[in-house]
């Protein structure tokens, strides 16, 4: 096998690597289960507790770096307008915001889905500008203050299921007011970076077959 064949062969297997590893929109991380009817299950408030508001924290593990692209959420409101809302990601000791989007009260920004049979709770979905992390611990942050126009907004939690471990933190002092066991309700969703086995295997064939043909070539 001539050299140019060599670099053409494993080219093709590199391209097949790249390929293999570069995943379709997916659900990167995904948190308690969304309300189909009814008024939801309560939640942890943002900004109920004025002229205070708080900064509400649920902690998320990842197995492999991603990129988030979307955002699902279910929410209660007390009041018909929403109102802006920011979402944010920080690091596993909730010191450093790694990335942060404002969403402002506009049809543009997000869609807001009523649930059926329900007067104050809704699916929120919007586009993130692509967050890319590695593979760790963070902590998914949703914040709702008086001054967005939106009195009480609260993420919507889990009561069917436990484990949870989002917390709410007044601001701006910072400390932990409230925890609960339930699960907050949440989807992200993006693309990961992490490559299938077969991905793996297919990339070892090919640096075995490219290690004996200069075996051969010797």
């Amino acid at each position: 096998m001539s050299s140019a064949q060599i670099g053409r062969w494993l080219f093709g297997v590199t391209a097949a690597f790249g390929i293999a590893a570069t995943a379709s929109a997916d659900v990167i991380v995904s948190s308690g289960t969304f309300p189909t009817s009814g008024s939801g299950f309560g939640g942890y408030c943002s900004s109920c507790n004025l002229p205070a508001d708080n900064r509400v924290f649920d902690a998320f593990t990842l197995g492999a770096s991603a990129t988030i692209t979307k955002g699902i959420f279910a929410v209660d409101l007390t009041t018909e307008a929403l109102g802006s809302f920011n979402v944010s990601v920080w690091d596993s000791t909730r010191t450093t915001e790694l990335f942060s989007k404002t969403y402002p009260e506009t049809p543009a920004d997000y869609a807001a889905t009523l649930i059926s049979g329900s007067v104050d709770s809704y699916v929120l979905e919007f586009a993130i500008p692509s967050w890319t992390l590695s593979a760790g611990n963070y902590f998914l942050s949703l914040f709702g203050g008086s001054g967005t126009g939106a009195t009480g907004f609260a993420w919507i939690s889990d009561e069917a299921a436990g484990g949870g471990d989002a917390i709410q933190i007044e601001l701006p002092g910072g400390d932990v007011i409230e925890g609960d066991p339930f699960l907050v309700v949440y989807r992200l969703e993006g693309s990961s970076t992490a490559p299938e086995p077969g991905t793996l295997a297919l990339l070892g064939l090919g640096l075995a077959g490219l290690a004996m043909a200069r075996r051969r070539k010797r």
